[in-house]
């Protein structure tokens, strides 16, 4: 009862009306989620709001910043986990493999943020029912189900732009559409310089999808296409001498009843290398083809069982220009996978316990591989939840990496006598938990990772002038080791947010064909370190800066040389025994978002790559001339590049 004197209360014949209210949150800002079992979980939604280093977030780009994922280098198209090799890590789109998840130069992924929803990525405790090769997993997903409501985004930028748009076709059908395009060379012409050659480059992605529900279950068909070009001009005369792309093709169909999931996907992926170099030209083609075929079951809490049968065409590489490809270059095989999990949750302990047999059949090279899985969790509080697992992954086709930067003249074989599967006991231990009081997520592994086959490409791209030369006989097996320790500290809470991952670790390889000792892997980084920090001073304005530091990768320097004939002759030091100079990176960033009328949503992006012009060494090379011998020399980026963008979504 009011007062004497007191205002009447407001009741249902009196409506109060109210001026606009607006609700201010400094709640969590969840981009990134940890499950229990290990898996990070990145929301599509908001990874606009994570700092983006050339105004446009990349899902692949933030992985880069976790700890179990190295550093590259710029202008490398490469992923390295856990130290491994990056042909060892399996992406996926909407259940299709993504055979080459990057663009060239790696400024970009394929997957366009506008498009996907949702992703997934695990360094470790992979399930045996996922198809995980020998390294890291990662997914992308578009919409699980039919939207019925008109929804897109489209952005502007400076070096790119993408779009993406959501079609409702009644009730039960949503079409998708998406598309991305480059446009650096207009903006940036000279962003990279190679003695008298600069480089023109240009990407696009083209993405499309349709779901459907039909009588309760969910059917979806999807497809993902990208190309990459690129050409080396001379600038003396504009001649043309080189060119480099790839495409990847990607379409699935999945077919969602009750708690099963059937699943039928095609992958196809194309590289083109072209080089001419005084009289001789490398024309180096090479593709791999895969369809696929499986089913997923989870028939309760416990268990979970997974088929899935592969066919994969893989052409070896050749000089084109010398003739037709040798025969035996191209190989199909098949591979069987069954692979069954059961979880079990008894009090605080989680044990997941599983196994995964493979078999491979490929022209007289036929293996089975057991490989089996076990992950142990304690959830002693919320602020500590120790691990421990074991794991056994194989792969049965391997990447021969002619270059360290992930050109085009990498490619993938088919495993065969002289190209052995690859098989990799994994140990990982740590724990996982919420700091008290300051919210404050943290995660601390330690790692090891044993192949009974690894190795490293020996030979030059100048033997292929030679056309009965096969790369694989210059692929020399070992064996290998990767080790260390990763840290993670990541607040997500409030108008300050922040990660720092950190992993400190070494990658190594004992090649009898060069000797008896261990070696550094193309892969090795001891110091790995990336710290990001996320200030909102204003309402809808938000502040980044995120730092990089990172030893410098191995290389093999050249010694001496002398010419016969027309022919640079070297000699080297030992291999990987040189190291390029430490990496280190600063980027800022600006975002400015908020909702119009019509529920127009405006965001607006700023961002400088490199603001304090570090000089990091891209590689190293060798020239040679008469007066002053052998000359060693650097590609270096040292360009502070600023861009912008501008999104529309609704």
């Amino acid at each position: 009862m009011p007062a004497v004197g007191a205002e009447p209360a407001d009741t249902v014949g009196k409506p109060l009306l109210l001026d606009d209210i607006i609700v201010v949150s400094t709640g969590p800002r969840r981009i990134l989620k940890t499950d229990r079992d290990g898996t990070i979980r990145i929301d599509g939604q908001m990874l606009a709001e994570a700092p983006a280093a050339l105004a446009v977030p990349d899902p692949v780009a933030l992985i880069n910043s976790l700890p179990a994922v190295a550093t590259p280098n710029e202008l490398q198209a490469t992923i390295s986990v856990r130290g491994g090799n990056p042909g060892d890590n399996r992406f996926s789109a909407d259940g299709a493999r993504v055979v080459n998840p990057m663009h060239l130069l790696g400024i970009f992924s394929t997957y366009n943020p506008s498009f996907y929803k949702d992703y997934t990525f695990r360094a470790g405790r992979i399930p045996a029912t996922v198809p995980s090769k020998t390294g890291g997993e990662f997914a992308a997903y578009s919409a699980q189900e039919p939207d019925s409501v008109l929804s897109g985004a489209v952005t502007i930028g400076l070096i790119e732009s993408h779009f993406a748009l959501n079609i409702p076709v009644g009730s039960k059908v949503s079409v998708m559409a998406g598309a991305r395009r480059t446009y650096l060379n207009e903006i940036f012409p000279d962003i990279l310089t190679l003695g008298n050659s600069n480089l023109k480059y240009s990407f696009t992605d083209f993405n499309l999808s349709a779901v459907a529900r039909v009588k309760g279950d969910i059917v979806k068909i999807s497809f993902l296409g990208n190309r990459d070009d690129m050409s080396a001009t001379v600038r003396a005369n504009g001649s043309k001498d080189g060119s480099f792309g790839w495409k990847n093709v990607a379409a699935s169909s999945c077919w969602f009843h009750s708690n099963m999931e059937t699943t039928l996907s095609y992958s196809h992926f194309d590289n083109s290398f072209y080089l001419t170099e005084g009289s001789r030209t490398l024309n180096l083609p090479s593709s791999l083809s895969e369809g696929t075929a499986a089913w997923h079951w989870n028939i309760n809490h416990h268990w979970k069982v997974e088929l899935d049968l592969s066919i994969r065409t893989t052409s070896g590489q050749y000089n084109r220009d010398l003739g037709p490809a040798p025969s035996g270059r191209s190989r199909t095989a098949t591979e069987w996978n069954v692979g069954a999990d059961y979880l079990l949750r008894h009090g605080r302990l989680n044990l997941d316990a599983g196994a995964r047999i493979s078999s491979y059949f490929s022209r007289g090279y036929n293996r089975v591989v057991p490989q089996p899985r076990l992950s142990l969790t304690w959830e002693a509080s919320e602020a500590a939840n120790p691990f421990v697992s074991y794991s056994r992954t194989a792969q049965f086709e391997r990447l021969i990496q002619e270059s360290t930067g992930g050109l085009p003249a990498d490619f993938i074989s088919n495993c065969s006598r002289e190209l052995p599967a690859r098989v990799i006991d994994n140990l990982e231990i740590g724990a996982a938990g919420m700091i008290p009081g300051v919210y404050v997520a943290y995660t601390l592994e330690g790692y090891y990772r044993r192949s009974n086959h690894a190795g490293e490409f020996l030979g030059s791209l100048l033997d292929l002038t030679n056309g009965d030369y096969n790369p694989i006989s210059d692929y020399a097996d070992g064996k290998g080791y990767s080790l260390g320790l990763s840290a993670m500290l990541m607040r997500q809470f409030g108008k300050v947010r922040g990660r720092v991952s950190y992993n400190l670790g070494k990658s190594r390889v004992r090649i009898p064909r060069i000797g008896t000792d261990w070696m550094p892997s193309n892969s090795d980084r001891l110091h790995d370190l990336s710290a990001t920090l996320t200030w909102e001073p204003l309402r809808h304005l938000t502040l980044s800066a995120t730092f990089t530091h990172a030893t410098g990768l191995p290389f093999t320097r050249a010694k001496f040389g002398y010419i016969l004939g027309e022919n640079l002759i070297c000699e080297y030091f030992p291999h990987n025994s040189s190291r390029l100079p430490a990496y280190n990176r600063l980027d800022i960033g600006a975002g400015y978002r908020f909702k119009g009328r019509h529920g127009l949503g405006h965001a607006f992006q700023l961002s400088i790559y490199n603001t304090l012009a570090n000089r990091n060494v891209l590689f190293q090379y060798t020239s040679y001339t008469v007066s002053e011998g052998i000359v060693l020399k650097e590609s270096v980026m040292k360009a502070v590049i600023p861009s912008i963008s501008y999104t529309l979504s609704f």
